[in-house]
């Protein structure tokens, strides 16, 4: 009875050990969790640093029109900033290859286009598979060969000239690119550490990677890190960064630490002063219960998806005619001028500005979640940013897909709300997730999105939304790298598995 009694208090105060548990995931493949934390705080201070730069620039560029008096002005920074681009990838872009569905390999410019892009290819340079076992390579030393702190300068600099000097596309797909290599970087093996002595020694073992999943690990955290500092939701950056590379199988395991990241980032942003979410909403509605308002989510859904795939076919109709131009500087100029050709017949027929094509797309989006655009505007500023933004990130430059995709669905909300009579900001929070389902993939991220930005009571008609868009879009991916790397799925660490098409 007393060694009965003394098992079972043995086991409970097991069961209770907690100092034991957090040793061993500080001991975990050599404290990971501080790592992840630390690459929080450095991604969320470069990306602070490139938003507060992109803000101070465009209202500069938006600026131009009324000191010359025409639109035409904004032709300007767009070609200076076309040009810097291209400069700086002719003379130091470095080439990221992936392997497509018939194992032919793709290069793509590490500084031009979307930045998601090139991070999944860079991720999946680290993935273990059976080609570099046969040439005894490991993962790490197969994300080494990439530049990493020299990826970060570059990028920056390039979504400066392009998003800052009026490039249609969001911050979100480069500061992606960003937070990877910034990760990457840090932990990039630096030789000079191990000559300091016994104590640099040391500081260089415990700082070294030894495994290629603990770095996958922690690219995803530079990702989470850089999407939540912009966003201001750190749960959906989390789940973001897992769902965008695994898509169908989210790694729960990588998942701990990148939400470690982004809460950290979360966290230094709100340090700063500017933590809190993105979108700004006056007025409040509830979703109304009715069956009115369900089958315009349905009707609005539809429409949303339709526009994605639309958009998606754009994409990659300029995507195929940008291929045959030699000329690098002809490509950016052409992107860049026809752009700011569309933004300026734009802004003549709705009476407005060129914000409405040009930019984030950020003020736009504030103001028709607010029911300050007409129907008439919001349909033209629909199709007119749809080519703009699919010529600036085709052609070369620097910028993203990510708030692009939730000023379509915002737009679309806005024309359907107004014609039913139905608050805008329910149906618009359930018009992005359709527009991130269509686009990106990414049902999770979608759904907690709506919750941590505009509230609970939204995800409801948000749920709706993605079930619809999702039957209709099927495996539909704007990321050309997305759709080819999930025949790759990783079973367990260091093993990896392909599907070969027959």
């Amino acid at each position: 009875m007393k060694r009965f009694a003394r098992l079972f208090w043995l086991d409970l105060i097991q069961q209770f050990s907690v100092i034991t548990n957090i040793r061993r995931y500080l001991a975990d493949s050599r404290s990971l969790v501080v790592k992840a934390a630390m690459v929080g705080v450095a991604v969320s201070l470069v990306i602070l640093l490139l938003r507060d730069i992109v803000e101070y620039l465009l209202d500069w560029t938006f600026s131009l029109p009324d000191l010359a008096g025409t639109n035409l002005i904004i032709l300007a920074p767009l070609l200076i900033g076309a040009m810097l681009v291209a400069t700086l990838s002719h003379f130091t872009a470095r080439r990221i290859p992936y392997i497509d569905d018939h194992d032919k390999i793709h290069d793509l410019p590490d500084i031009e286009g979307d930045g998601v892009e090139r991070a999944l290819a860079l991720y999946a340079t680290t993935r273990p598979t059976v080609i570099h076992a046969l040439r005894a390579e490991t993962g790490l030393a197969n994300r080494w060969r990439y530049h990493s702190w020299s990826l970060v300068g570059r990028k920056l600099l390039a979504t400066v000239a392009t998003v800052g000097l009026g490039g249609s596309g969001g911050l979100e797909a480069s500061s992606v690119l960003i937070g990877e290599a910034t990760a990457a970087g840090l932990f990039k093996p630096r030789p000079r550490l191990a000559r300091l002595g016994t104590f640099g020694h040391k500081l260089f073992d415990w700082w070294s990677l030894d495994r290629p999943e603990a770095l996958q690990t922690l690219q995803l955290c530079g990702m989470a890190a850089a999407i939540s500092t912009l966003v201001g939701t750190p749960l959906m950056a989390a789940f973001f960064a897992t769902e965008v590379i695994y898509r169908r199988t989210t790694i729960y395991n990588k998942f701990f630490y990148t939400l470690i990241a982004a809460v950290t980032a979360h966290v230094v942003a709100l340090l700063v002063g500017v933590g809190d979410p993105s979108i700004e909403v006056e007025v409040r509605v509830l979703p109304p219960l009715t069956l009115n308002f369900f089958l315009v989510v349905i009707l609005t859904s539809v429409v949303v998806t339709l526009v994605s795939l639309l958009y998606s076919g754009i994409n990659h109709a300029f995507n195929r005619v940008f291929k045959h131009v030699r000329s690098i500087w002809l490509r950016f100029a052409i992107g860049a001028g026809l752009a700011g050709l569309i933004a300026c017949l734009t802004a003549w027929l709705s009476n407005g500005s060129t914000w409405l094509v040009l930019g984030t797309g950020e003020a736009l989006l504030d103001q028709l979640l607010n029911s300050q655009v007409l129907i008439s505007v919001t349909v033209l500023a629909l199709f007119a940013r749809m080519l703009a933004t699919s010529l600036t990130i085709s052609s070369g430059g620097s910028a993203g897909l990510l708030v692009p995709s939730l000023v379509f669905g915002a737009m679309v909300a806005n024309i359907f709300a107004t014609l039913f009579g139905q608050p805008v900001v329910p149906l618009a929070a359930a018009a992005m997730a359709a527009s991130l389902v269509t686009l990106v993939k990414v049902p999770i991220s979608s759904l907690i999105f709506v919750s941590e930005a505009f509230g609970a009571s939204y995800i409801f008609p948000a749920v709706v939304a993605l079930i619809i868009s999702s039957l209709l879009a099927y495996d539909n991916s704007i990321y050309r790298t997305q759709r080819d790397v999930a025949r790759w799925q990783e079973l367990a660490p260091g093993f990896s598995l392909r599907r070969v098409p027959v």
